[in-house]
């Protein structure tokens, strides 16, 4: 008996090699390089907040910071709290820790339509995509999270609509809409208003959204981030207008109101294909999007339906956006894969020329991450970490393996490439990761940062007002003094101070050293004025 006839009756077994591989593969590593700027602008919230003992108004070295509402920060600090540590492993962790539950609400919100067995497929295809397999998992951004509730609230319009229970769904999703607006911003609002708005045009029941029961679902997201802003008014008077601009900035920035035109109508024909470079290699299912069979099993079946009617809605934004990130698309991922799930298994059953494709696409792509494994032993920026070949080894030997198993048995092929691509992030793990930290600049400007926060203390060094900040310094100097990092308004003799000097207009001083910032051809100088 091979190994592929013993897995066939024991698809369990396959399911638990993946739970086994997943936290290793999530959590190795994970802490090595260097955090990125919007990692340190988050981590450097959290931490004044705790120090100053203020979770109410956010600031970086003690400027207000209006771009992101707090909650998200409020979660880092639970963290940050329960752990007693600061580091990039304890942010990072947030993010693995919002990638488990929403996996776990893809489960649970698609299991009664598609199944037991396709709705845990459906989850593993959004933890094991390459956006998030290879880039999200393993940064402390807020996408993952807030993208979870999104997803959690697009999913109950489904199912209390079904029930008819208007007044529930209204409350629920409001309350989840204010939620993800104190993470977020204005973004959420458009997700609630344009998936309400197309879902009950097309049940043609538009007069719902102009009931009582809505109007208590908006009345509920008023109270709930009016909450906020009014105790932040009070502790904050005069910035109501500071807290709207801002809001709207940072909304609309990416949008074609704010980009060229030339480059918007670039992002309009290349925006489809980046949306399936982000997602595969599950994308590669919407090969079936071209068979007449599949269309006409989605016309069938109101959950399918459901899911690209607020998928096609709420991509439109983004669509137009050019500067959209792959980390905005998660609910567009999450929408579309158990569509993309459904079709596929359909089709399977014939083992058609699309199957084969899928089949041959997945060996294909097995073996290029066999031969990159391999590589990794080899190549001078990898070499470097303990025991190279040895781990090449084991990683090449396991993905040859799987490859063997995918060719033999088709009916555990979704669930041995997940495999597959698991013990590859092991091995990106052990591998490229610490090639980062050794090669990186942002290693570079960590290391300096730690450096001047062990050199000069806190009460010693000051930035000067009107100085572009440095975050991703600001994160190691507030981490390593375990307090806030001060701002001097008027130069003085005594002390030190953080300068930009092409941007310093003032007096005379004496250049004590110099550091480097993320963006590397930007140099920070230390300096003492002069009397």
């Amino acid at each position: 008996m091979t190994i592929a006839d013993y897995l066939s009756g024991r698809q369990w077994l396959i399911v638990l090699i993946f739970l086994l591989l997943l936290f290793p593969a999530l959590l190795i590593n994970l802490d090595v390089h260097p955090l990125l700027n919007d990692e340190t602008i988050r981590a450097v919230v959290t931490m004044e907040m705790i120090f100053n003992n203020d979770y109410i108004t956010p600031t970086i070295a003690g400027e207000i910071y209006l771009k992101k509402p707090p909650l998200y920060n409020w979660i880092i600090a639970l963290f940050y709290k329960i752990t007693g540590n600061y580091n990039e492993f304890t942010l990072r962790l947030v993010a693995v820790v919002s990638l488990i539950i929403y996996s776990i609400i893809i489960f649970f919100m698609t299991r009664k339509r598609l199944g037991r067995v396709n709705s845990f497929l459906a989850a593993i295809m959004f933890i094991t995509c390459g956006r998030i397999l290879f880039y999200d998992s393993f940064y402390g951004l807020i996408d993952i999270a807030f993208s979870a509730l999104e997803y959690l609230s697009l999913m109950t319009i489904f199912y209390l609509y079904q029930k008819q229970k208007y007044l529930l769904l209204f409350v629920i999703t409001y309350f989840l809409t204010g939620i993800t607006f104190l993470m977020k911003g204005l973004p959420s609002v458009y997700f609630q208003a344009a998936s309400l708005l197309v879902w009950f045009i097309y049940k043609k029941n538009f007069r719902k959204l102009l009931s009582l029961s809505h109007f208590a679902g908006i009345l509920l997201f008023i109270v709930i981030i009016g909450s906020y802003y009014l105790v932040y008014l009070i502790r904050n008077p005069g910035t109501f207008s500071d807290i709207l601009n801002t809001l709207v900035s940072e909304s609309t920035q990416k949008t074609a109101l704010n980009v060229s035109f030339i480059k918007t109508l670039k992002h309009f024909f290349t925006f489809p294909f980046e949306f399936l470079y982000h997602f595969v290699p599950w994308t590669a299912f919407t090969i079936y999007f071209l068979r007449k069979k599949s269309w006409q099993m989605i016309r069938k079946d109101d959950f399918m339906i459901f899911s690209l009617l607020l998928f096609a809605a709420n991509i439109l934004i983004f669509w137009f956006s050019a500067d959209t990130y792959g980390r905005f698309l998660f609910i567009h991922a999450s929408l579309l894969f158990p569509v993309l799930l459904l079709i596929y298994q359909l089709n399977k059953v014939e083992q058609d020329i699309y199957f084969r494709i899928i089949t041959y696409l997945f060996i294909l792509t097995g073996i290029i991450l066999a031969i990159i494994t391999v590589v990794f032993a080899i190549h001078p920026v990898t070499n470097f970490v303990p025991a190279p070949v040895f781990k090449s080894i084991v990683i090449s030997v396991c993905i040859i393996l799987l490859i063997y198993l995918i060719w033999k048995q088709s009916k555990l092929q979704l669930y041995t490439f997940a495999v597959l691509l698991l013990v590859f992030r092991i091995g990106f793990d052990w591998f490229v990761l610490p090639s980062r930290e050794q090669t990186g600049p942002a290693s570079i400007c960590r290391d300096r940062a730690i450096e001047i926060a062990n050199k000069y203390g806190s009460d010693q060094l000051k930035f000067m007002k009107g100085t572009k900040l440095p975050v991703h310094t600001i994160y190691y100097l507030t981490k390593e003094w375990k307090e806030p990092v001060k701002t001097a308004d008027e130069p003085s003799g005594q002390g030190y101070y953080i300068i930009y000097e092409p941007e310093f207009k003032g007096r005379d001083f004496i250049k004590i050293e110099e550091f480097p910032s993320m963006e590397m051809d930007k140099i920070y100088s230390i300096v003492r004025f002069t009397d």
